[in-house]
């Protein structure tokens, strides 16, 4: 009996050890899932500018192109001395090709963003 007493007190001591020698690994990887936890909470504030930044490079090419306008299809006779001012009236179908309209619809949330 006093030999299983023994052993289980050896046994107790050892297991005591294994667990000291644990600790400070564990404690270790605490400190680095926190890191990473902290790190992953900022992602989401990383995307959203991200985002902000693409619509305003967007806006920004726009606003760029807009002094370069070009008309096709005016019929001749509309030609003048280039200072008479040009009305156009509901005759001409204009398309326009918005980058920036498009690009926005994708995402339903784009007013936020502005």
């Amino acid at each position: 009996m006093d030999f299983a007493i023994s052993s289980l007190a050896t046994d107790k001591k050892s297991i005591r050890l294994d667990i000291a020698g644990f600790q400070p690994r564990v404690s270790g990887l605490e400190q680095r899932v926190a890191t990473v936890e902290d790190h992953l909470n900022t992602t989401p504030d990383c995307d959203q500018e991200l985002w902000y930044l693409h619509i305003k490079l967007i806006d920004l090419e726009d606003r760029s192109r807009r002094d370069n306008v070009r008309f096709f299809t005016f019929p001749e006779q509309i030609e003048g001395t280039g200072n008479d001012e040009v009305c156009i009236t509901a005759d001409f179908s204009m398309e326009t090709n918005d980058r920036r309209n498009a690009f926005l619809s994708l995402r339903p949330d784009y007013a936020n963003w502005m």
